[in-house]
């Protein structure tokens, strides 16, 4: 079912057809929703955790550990995520389709309930902050982006630097600092993309 929805979701991604599939896969995802809250809700009367990864693999959860600081959303595979992990990416996945649906609101709820199984979740904070800044909610969406930004320090989410950008284009006041929240880290971040672009030539 869940293959279903996303094939249907990047199918309206490739296909600029006027959302044929979109209901469809709307409907995939919350039927996903409902059966994956049902098994948790077992596993919760059964004591058990809902945060547990159900990886088995040793290396990749040693290289999950390493590398990505363990955040489940770089799993590929949906058997391997916890349930609370599980929810948080169909509820972006969701939140994702109802955007390219033009269902802003809706969309901003779905990012919003990801977002209660997995507080501070990257991927889903960038898509209802994409949600907040077209329905012109310009604090909030600063305010999801911010927090990508200062979160997200191996910059996987880079294209939060233009929705904040988007944001203080259209007003200002909403973020602290203005245009010194991206200023300052481009500042940093540049001279260390060239030094290590430098490095990497001349190591070739």
């Amino acid at each position: 079912m869940l293959r279903l929805a996303d094939l249907l979701r990047h199918r309206d991604l490739s296909y600029h057809d006027g959302g044929t599939v979109q209901d469809e896969g709307i409907e995939r995802y919350q039927s996903a929703i409902d059966m994956i809250l049902k098994l948790r809700a077992k596993d919760v009367q059964e004591g058990k955790s809902t945060k547990e990864l159900k990886v088995q693999d040793s290396e990749l959860l040693k290289a999950l550990q390493e590398h990505y600081n363990g955040d489940e959303f770089f799993l590929q595979e949906y058997t391997q995520k916890s349930w609370d992990g599980l929810l948080c990416s169909v509820y972006t996945s969701l939140s994702k389709i109802y955007f390219m649906a033009n269902m802003f609101e809706d969309s901003v709820d779905a990012a919003s309930k990801a977002l209660e199984f997995k507080p501070n979740d990257l991927d889903a904070l960038n898509s209802r902050g994409s949600s907040l800044m077209i329905l012109g909610r310009y604090k909030e969406a600063a305010q999801d982006y911010t927090s990508i930004i200062q979160r997200d320090t191996h910059r996987y989410f880079i294209d939060s630097f233009n929705g904040l950008a988007k944001v203080l284009v259209a007003d200002e006041t909403v973020v602290e600092n203005g245009w010194e929240t991206i200023v300052n880290i481009l500042q940093t971040k540049i001279p260390q993309t060239e030094q290590q672009m430098q490095s990497e030539q001349v190591s070739v």
